[in-house]
């Protein structure tokens, strides 16, 4: 797998807030200057990149609509999931390995992708002998959960009234 978005694409996506640590709201939802800003690792996994870049893209401008300042580490390639669960685990243990060096310096890693967050945060600790619990990782996060748990979202507007829209809740958002 390789990068979907190169780091210029996402120059291109302008922020138009910033977020900040929560409970630094003013009364208008905007944030309080002079806090730490949220810094965002985009994990675009291989479904953003193999058949949905676009996607990846409307992350991006979801997560700076809501003020995160988000960048794209470019050696991203594969979770592991697909050698875990066919049982290729030590491939499996070399791309958790990889995954963990390239977001080494993140501050959280953001995934559009329920199954390969819960992939990084159920199963990476027994890949790596972390000695952690599955789940412990506090920094990884599907793009829902983050919106409203870190970035405390609570309505996105009305953007898409009228529109259809298809939300699937995959079996993998209950181990994260």
């Amino acid at each position: 797998c390789r990068p979907a978005l190169p780091e210029s694409t996402l120059h291109a996506l302008p922020p138009q807030r910033r977020a900040v640590r929560s409970g630094t709201r003013d009364s208008d939802g905007g944030p309080v200057p002079n806090r730490a800003v949220i810094r965002a690792s985009l994990f675009a996994t291989c479904l953003g990149d193999n058949f949905f870049a676009e996607a990846c893209a409307d992350a991006v401008r979801l997560l700076r609509h809501f003020g995160a300042e988000v960048d794209f580490p470019e050696r991203q390639t594969c979770c592991g999931q697909p050698a875990f669960n066919a049982g290729h685990r030590g491939d499996a243990e070399r791309m958790a390995r990889h995954t963990e060096k390239v977001f080494a310096d993140s501050e959280y890693v953001v995934l559009p992708s329920g199954s390969c967050a819960s992939m990084m945060r159920a199963h990476y600790p027994g890949l790596l002998s972390r000695g952690q619990a599955a789940g412990d990782d506090e920094r990884v996060w599907e793009l829902c959960q983050f919106l409203v748990h870190v970035l405390g979202v609570e309505s996105i507007g009305s953007g898409l009234e009228g529109t259809t829209v298809a939300y699937h809740h995959g079996l993998s958002l209950i181990h994260i």
